[in-house]
């Protein structure tokens, strides 16, 4: 059982048999304790008609209680939103103020006092933590539970009928913290993996409750989400709509620049000019350059472009290209694995610059060019991805070098089109 100052949960172990069985389970409810479920299939918990019948009454039944169902929690946030979901955090870490107007006190201290868990643990399970990192993970945590909060508890409080969240997808780090976030509210889980088994962080297990499944259906029976209700009282965030579809232009990208050995010692003699690299030379460092396809809240794709591994598993590339989108579906040269990632890191729109993360791969890292040593007329390659055509390589000169908007810019001929964006310009030595 968890104890603390607030709301006191114990998570019942037993092993539920069916989908239909967890949706008709009612925790006791004995305040200030209430009892748990939270459950992971691998697979669906019944075969896949049933189960989407049965997904469909659940979802019904959200008038009598707080549902949610969904297979991908919605991340977009507007820089403005961003920025002003900041100003809710203490320097501690803790919430300046609830996102949810909680009709019961019990609930409120509750989420205070899980919230700053939640913080804790993840930094406890995410290694080498950045404060940046840090930060992000605070902002998203608020802004879903801003979202989804109030569909779980309509009425402010717990209800006769305990509220049940349903998620269709294999979690990450940070959904998974939040589903025992809502567990620690109260509110019974199930999160169903179609794919392989849920992988959990391990200080989790103990209450979690791992079930086999059967295969499940390609594409789940959910309804779309509805959006977040406007609430009166304290200042909220604004929940921005999605963008339309778009594809990413063509933007200068930042120049970079071959890794260069130093020298064996040698007697003094006059500076070597660097060696020139072949277009072939260059073209085989397409490896550390990715393509991108952003992807909105129902997993379709917005847009598509490209970016380059600078760090182990940093991605650099162009805010417009991942400006608006949910996660981001990354493609690696000679890896027919595509990898999905939600992690933006940071991002500056001024700059038209963003930081996407990804696992660590064997790719070497391609360095950013600093400034000197660029003449005009000097040749560079460009590569990237446009129209989708994944890695494409362009050759052309350096043409001029430009002043926009107090920005200095790099004017080229290498042939660009619509999903080059935030890929590589390399020069030739």
């Amino acid at each position: 059982m968890i104890s603390a100052n607030g709301l006191q949960v114990r998570y019942n172990p037993m092993r539920i048999t069916s989908f239909d069985v967890f949706c008709s389970m009612r925790g006791a409810y004995r305040p200030p304790v209430k009892d748990v479920y939270f459950i992971c299939w691998a697979g669906c918990p019944d075969k896949p008609e049933p189960f989407c019948q049965r997904l469909g009454t659940l979802v019904a039944s959200a008038k009598d209680t707080g549902i949610l169902c969904e297979n991908r929690l919605d991340t977009y946030l507007c820089p403005e939103d961003a920025a002003k979901a900041q100003t809710w955090l203490f320097s501690a870490g803790k919430p300046q103020a609830l996102p949810f107007d909680f009709a019961d006190s019990l609930l409120a201290e509750t989420f205070s006092i899980a919230f700053s868990e939640m913080i804790s643990l993840y930094q406890q399970y995410r290694q080498h933590t950045t404060a940046s990192m840090l930060r992000n993970f605070q902002i998203k945590l608020l802004y879903w539970a801003y979202r989804y909060l109030p569909a779980l508890f309509p009425a402010g409080k717990l209800l006769s009928v305990p509220p049940k969240a349903v998620y269709l997808s294999q979690p990450g780090l940070a959904e998974s913290l939040f589903f025992y976030l809502l567990t620690r509210l109260g509110c019974d889980v199930a999160v169903v993996c179609p794919k392989g088994e849920p992988a959990l962080p391990e200080g989790l297990l103990p209450y979690v409750c791992q079930m086999q499944g059967t295969p499940c259906p390609d594409t789940p029976l959910i309804p779309a989400p509805a959006p977040a209700p406007q609430l009166a009282g304290k200042q909220r965030m604004r929940l921005p709509p999605h963008p339309g579809r778009h594809s990413a232009a063509p933007m200068p990208v930042p120049m970079r620049e071959r890794v260069r050995t130093p020298p064996a010692a040698h007697p003094p003699q006059a500076a070597s000019q660097p060696k020139e690299l072949a277009y072939e030379q260059l073209a085989q460092l397409a490896a550390s350059v990715v393509m991108i396809e952003t992807l909105e809240q129902t997993g379709d794709c917005l847009g598509s472009g490209s970016g380059v591994l600078i760090a182990p598993g940093i991605i650099l590339t162009n805010f417009h290209v991942v400006r608006g989108g949910c996660a981001y579906r990354i493609r690696l040269e000679n890896d027919d694995q595509p990898y999905i990632t939600d992690e933006l890191l940071k991002y500056h729109s001024a700059y038209d610059l963003a930081l996407l993360r990804i696992a660590e791969y064997d790719r070497p890292p391609l360095p950013v060019y600093r400034g000197g040593g660029l003449v005009r007329g000097q040749q560079v390659v460009a590569i990237g991805s446009p129209l989708g055509l994944f890695n494409s390589v362009s050759d052309g000169i350096i043409s001029g070098f430009r002043q926009i908007e107090e920005k200095s810019m790099i004017q080229f001929t290498a042939p660009t089109s619509p999903g080059s964006s935030g890929g590589a310009l390399l020069r030739n030595h």
